[in-house]
């Protein structure tokens, strides 16, 4: 019951006792009086009324955001907290930590191959020019030995490769006519004349095969000297750009992993977003969480506050933020002042009424005030 209802109450029966009659007065019989608190402030033509509860301004249901199996709650009701304390956590957090690290890795890795191109860049185009005069070097030194290589007349004229063909099936029928006089005297002129055949093959044949090796060399060295040079081309304007947008792909995507175990990592631990008192716990260790289920319910007590909550549509048009407030808590029988810090620009629907919440910011806060004391508010509009 309001205040003014006590007030009326009162008034109505002072004056039934004191009331005029004609009879005689009878003898007063004592009547036990009922004190009621003394009121500051009766606002009726100059603002609004409504009920309101006592709440904190910074308050929170917290819960897990994944499911999992509760493995510790390290907190209890009436424990203070202080903003990012751990809460409770969820089973399974060692793997999610070992995934953090490992990704961490990862991502320092692709960064230090990153900055390794961008701060290697001179050392890089230094050494691609030095394997360009290596390779001009190579080219030098086969042709060199190429120009000094003395053809067998025999392969006069022939490509290196059909010369090696020309030998090798010569020096096949040499040895084929030799076997035959293998085994005869060394004095025996046939022996010897297919003997001398046989030795002229064998040195065609290790000229061509010299040759070959020699055309291979080259070739080999040219190639080189062509790379060199278009790998020079590519580094001496700084990184090959490719190279660049391989590393910095890598390090994006190392970027992205980490944030994905990070957030996985963080999904099993609960913490409190702010400062303030744990005022219920509703889970155990070992129980089975859903997202969304309410694990603590936290708030922070030093700073309290008045929600209205039936101040009507036809009433909500007057108020303005910044209004002076008068809040009587009943619990503790005590008046406080305040002002009006927000107003709900949604209305909510209270036993078939359209209400708006206003919240009043008390300029003090009586010692004994407590979450979810019952107050009356009235806000002077004029």
């Amino acid at each position: 019951m309001s205040r003014r209802y006590w007030v009326l109450a009162t008034i109505l029966l002072a004056m039934s006792l004191t009331g005029c009659s004609r009879a005689p007065a009878p003898t007063p019989t004592p009547v036990a009086i009922v004190s009621t608190p003394e009121l500051k402030v009766s606002l009726t033509a100059s603002g609004v009324s409504a009920s309101g509860v006592v709440v904190p301004r910074q308050k929170a249901q917290l819960s897990f955001a994944q499911n999992g199996q509760v493995k510790l709650v390290a907190v209890a009701s009436g424990d203070d907290v202080e903003a990012n304390q751990d809460i409770a956590q969820l089973e399974g957090i060692e793997n999610l930590e070992a995934s953090v690290s490992a990704a961490e890795m990862d991502l320092l890795s692709t960064q230090q191959a990153l900055d390794a191109l961008k701060e290697n860049a001179a050392v890089t185009k230094a050494q691609a020019f030095v394997a360009i005069a290596e390779a001009y070097d190579e080219v030098r030194n086969a042709k060199y030995q190429l120009y000094y290589y003395l053809t067998p007349s025999t392969q006069a004229g022939l490509e290196v490769v059909q010369a090696m063909d020309l030998s090798e099936g010569k020096l096949e029928e040499a040895r084929q006519a030799f076997d035959a006089y293998r085994q005869k005297s060394e004095f025996d002129e046939t022996r010897r004349d297919l003997k001398e055949k046989l030795d002229r093959a064998e040195s065609d044949n290790s000229s061509s095969l010299k040759r070959l090796e020699l055309e291979a060399e080259l070739m080999i060295a040219e190639a080189r000297l062509e790379k060199a040079k278009l790998d020079y081309e590519k580094v001496k304007d700084g990184p090959n750009p490719s190279d660049v947008a391989m590393a910095e792909a890598s390090s994006n995507h190392a970027k992205a992993q980490l944030k994905v175990a990070q957030a996985a990592l963080e999904q099993a631990v609960l913490r409190a977003p702010f400062a303030g008192t744990i005022t219920a716990v509703e889970v155990s260790p070992g129980e089975t969480v859903l997202p969304g289920k309410v694990v603590v319910i936290l708030g922070d007590l030093s700073q309290l506050q008045v929600e209205t909550s039936d101040l009507s549509e036809r009433d909500v048009g007057k108020v303005l933020v910044g209004q002076e407030a008068r809040v009587f808590v009943e619990a503790l029988n005590e008046e406080v002042e305040g002002r009006v810090v927000e107003i709900s620009p949604q209305a909510t629907t209270v036993g078939g009424d359209v209400v708006y919440t206003v919240i009043i910011e008390l300029n003090e806060q009586p010692q004994g005030l407590r979450w979810g004391m019952s107050a009356e508010v009235e806000i002077v509009t004029e």
